[in-house]
């Protein structure tokens, strides 16, 4: 299970850099957690091993398309595909094949394609640039084939006289494959049917910058223009609670928020280097995470590999030069590692003295030195000996009432 248990502290596992030299701007973990790619504004996209921090594969997408690369998605079932937006509205799918790379694009859009987002299976995707949003099918040797122009919102009470700005796309991967939800930066939240091209329903809001679904998609975490995380409950658009930091109430920037655990925890990136997560039923603070100096962090990702109870962040920063690079977190429990910890001190104690000694021995004329326990006077003895001198003493008291 992905319990977000109080005893699971997340702690930096591996440092992934030497490699972009700008803003990464997306993430995906494999599908069993033991890669990660990242893809960034200076047109590469990296392969990195996560056990070693080694960067497996360097693809340089200018060669198919020129400029930064925007968004990232991994196939989780089927072949081993990355499939990247582009700014120059191209999105590029890289075949792993036994070391082989293997890398095609095609114009999706005439805008910068900045979210994508795969069905269950491989064979659906959805993509969203700038106003548009498109649901593509593959085809033959990895080529998609448009099959649905998604229609813009109705207006909203938020929404008068605003140009239609896609902040986010999703499948929802439930039961069918009818369904995806796009959010939009004035014009709220929509799922829309893919079956009779209408909207299922709608939840109005002000703004919504960014935005994340939980496992089960009985909740949403969106991050607002104005730094706020509000958490709303699906279809009925009822509000749960809202969380906020003064450093995210003072960036002005659209900050990327992410369910992890199932939903049962949230987290969220910042303007100053924190990785903050979150209770998305009471709005607390659970924990921080904390990158090296104050750089801005844009992109998060996460895996849960539920068998073995193992769970993975990544954050990634929006610098240049060697202040970009990506950090993997990884949850511990911090009771057994408590008890770990102990043992293995214990143990190396035990080796110490055996080896050198007990150092103690040497120490005698430390104020802060405690005899050990069996250079102490037992408290039995020291018991017996003032009930024996309390003896003694009345036994002298009466001789020397008795000669009187």
């Amino acid at each position: 299970m992905c319990d977000a248990s109080p005893s699971l502290q997340y702690r930096p596992k591996v440092l992934l850099d030497s490699q972009h030299t700008d803003s990464v701007n997306a993430l995906a973990f494999s599908r069993d957690g033991r890669y990660i790619a990242s893809c960034g504004s200076d047109g590469l996209l990296i392969v990195w091993c996560i056990q070693s921090g080694e960067a497996l594969h360097r693809v340089d997408a200018t060669k198919e398309s020129p400029g930064p690369l925007l968004s990232l998605v991994w196939a989780q079932c089927g072949a081993e595909n990355i499939i990247s937006g582009s700014q120059d509205g191209s999105i590029i799918t890289i075949s792993l094949d036994n070391n082989m790379i293997n890398s095609q694009g095609f114009v999706a859009h005439s805008k910068p394609v900045e979210y994508l987002s795969l069905w269950s299976s491989p064979d659906l995707m959805v993509s969203g640039a700038h106003n548009e949003v498109k649901v593509w099918r593959s085809g033959e040797r990895d080529m998609w084939k448009e099959i649905w122009l998604v229609p813009e919102p109705a207006e909203t009470a938020y929404s008068s006289r605003m140009a239609v700005i896609v902040t986010s796309v999703h499948w929802l991967n439930v039961s069918s494959e009818d369904a995806i939800i796009v959010t939009y930066l004035y014009h709220g939240i929509v799922c829309w049917n893919t079956m009779c091209s209408t909207a299922r329903w709608t939840i109005p809001l002000p703004s919504c910058a960014a935005s994340s679904f939980s496992a089960p998609y009985q909740s949403l975490v969106i991050s607002t223009l104005s730094g706020h995380f509000d958490v709303y409950q699906i279809g009925t658009g009822v509000k749960i609670c809202t969380f906020s930091t003064k450093q995210a109430a003072q960036a002005r920037k659209i900050l990327p928020v992410l369910f992890i655990h199932e939903g049962q925890a949230v987290v969220s990136g910042s303007a100053v280097g924190q990785v903050k997560i979150w209770d998305p039923r009471k709005g607390e603070k659970i924990q921080t995470l904390k990158h090296s100096g104050e750089p801005l962090v844009q992109a998060l990702a996460s895996h849960c590999h539920k068998t073995k109870d193992a769970f993975l962040i990544a954050s990634a920063t929006a610098e240049s030069g060697q202040a970009t690079y990506v950090q993997i977190w990884e949850a511990v429990n911090t009771l057994e590692d408590s008890e770990s910890s102990t043992n293995q001190t214990v143990a190396f104690a035990a080796e110490m003295d055996l080896k050198y000694g007990d150092p103690r021995r040497n120490a005698k004329d430390n104020l802060n030195y405690a005899l050990p326990t069996k250079d102490r006077l037992p408290a039995y003895r020291f018991l017996f000996l003032v009930v024996f001198s309390a003896i003694f003493a009345c036994v002298c008291g009466v001789a020397v009432i008795h000669l009187m």
